[in-house]
């Protein structure tokens, strides 16, 4: 048997992660294999990081990291910020998406002949051939007469000639100001089995609360932002303590806002799933389960949440996440694999109990993204993604 192919493929993970405070340089992200019967990380590997990188002035994430992964017919899709990479079975780099429109990357949807990209910077979806046309695109920006979210009203800048023309290069972090872009925080994307293309807006930030995202970028600039964190922290232990928030939440909140699934359909008009109003974080993921129902992850509150695709009901939610809830797939056992800081969390939705809580990374600044079932076939990863082989 081929050394770099695991025995126990059907039931190993991948694990994307981000390395907050990451100096330029050094590595802002891993890409993890991991074994949950075992309960251990079989393989770390290092991913290429973003071009721009060394432009980068966020310190908690920006365009550091690996982002979302998707895959389809013996081929793996896995995105840092700016790029998407598409290997085949042995870890041959088919193909290397890249658009000027096209940054931010937080999630992909593989399929046959195209790719769908989340490009939060500008809250562009795009659809993309695997030479890098744009097949279709949604301007989310344009969905706030859809979501009916007076506190959303995001400007929409962008021109149909803009975006297919390639006329401004959103790759680079300098294009556009850190708050006005990523107005809708579009983090999730999935085709649902029925054909219907599922969206998260994972952050509706209020357009009221834009100069509060200006003067945040100035603090960070000039570094006085850590001090507001430190204050924060103080404050937050002294007087402030509540049940089922994420320990990551700030008590003197920045952004706050919704978090929507919007339901896209090639015959019918964008419609609303659900809307978690108060959200001060992003919520993410969206999974169908095999059974059809649909997954999504309130990070706010640390809640996975079951809901009915058809109509958006909440079927169930379980308090879950301690830290930072975000990445998920399900076992095919039917249970749930669900990141949670650098936390693995295996959680039974039958017997509703948390099976098993695995730390992967003792580095604490380090926190999952996403998580997707090694595909059958695949070889185990290479330790290390050497960029001049991905040119």
């Amino acid at each position: 048997m081929d050394k770099d192919r695991p025995d126990k493929q059907p039931n190993l993970v991948l694990i994307t992660t981000i390395i907050r405070e990451a100096p330029t340089g050094s590595q802002s992200g891993k890409l993890y294999l991991y074994d949950p019967e075992e309960q251990k990380v079989v393989r770390e590997s290092a991913f290429p990081e973003s071009d721009y990188i060394d432009l980068n002035d966020n310190p908690r994430g920006g365009l550091r990291g690996v982002w979302g992964m998707s895959s389809f017919g013996g081929k793996l899709a896995i995105a840092n910020s700016n790029t998407v990479f598409i290997f085949n079975t042995k870890w041959k780099l088919l193909h290397k998406i890249i658009h000027p429109c096209v940054s931010r990357v937080h999630d992909v949807y593989l399929e046959e002949n195209s790719i769908w990209v989340t490009s939060s910077k500008n809250d562009l979806l795009v659809q993309l051939d695997f030479d890098n046309r744009i097949l279709s695109y949604v301007d989310t920006r344009t969905l706030q007469s859809v979501t009916k979210i007076k506190a959303w009203r995001p400007k929409v800048f962008l021109t149909r000639k803009e975006i297919l023309n390639r006329s401004n290069n959103y790759r680079d972090p300098r294009t556009l100001s850190e708050a006005y872009s990523d107005s809708a925080h579009l983090n999730s994307v999935l085709r649902l089995k029925d054909g219907r293309i599922f969206i998260s807006l994972g952050l509706q930030k209020r357009t009221s609360q834009y100069f509060l995202g200006n003067l945040k970028i100035s603090l960070q600039k000039s570094r006085l932002w850590k001090g507001v964190l430190c204050l924060d922290r103080v404050v937050k232990k002294a007087f402030f303590s509540k049940e089922g928030q994420n320990r990551e939440s700030l008590f003197l909140v920045i952004s706050h806002g919704f978090s929507t699934i919007i339901s896209l359909g090639e015959n019918t008009m964008p419609e609303v799933i659900l809307t978690l109003p108060g959200t001060t974080h992003p919520a993410h993921s969206i999974r169908q389960l095999s059974d059809g129902n649909v997954i999504y992850l309130c990070t706010t509150t640390g809640e996975l949440i079951l809901l009915d695709p058809a109509d958006g009901r909440i079927l169930n939610k379980w308090q879950i996440g301690e830290r930072y809830l975000r990445g998920a797939c399900e076992l095919p056992d039917h249970s749930a694999l669900l990141g949670d800081h650098c936390d693995v969390v295996r959680f039974n939705p039958t017997s509703q109990k948390v099976e098993s809580r695995v730390t992967i990374t003792e580095n604490r600044k380090e926190a999952i993204y996403d998580i997707h079932p090694l595909p059958v076939g695949f070889s185990l990863p290479p330790v290390s993604f050497e960029r001049e082989l991905l040119t």
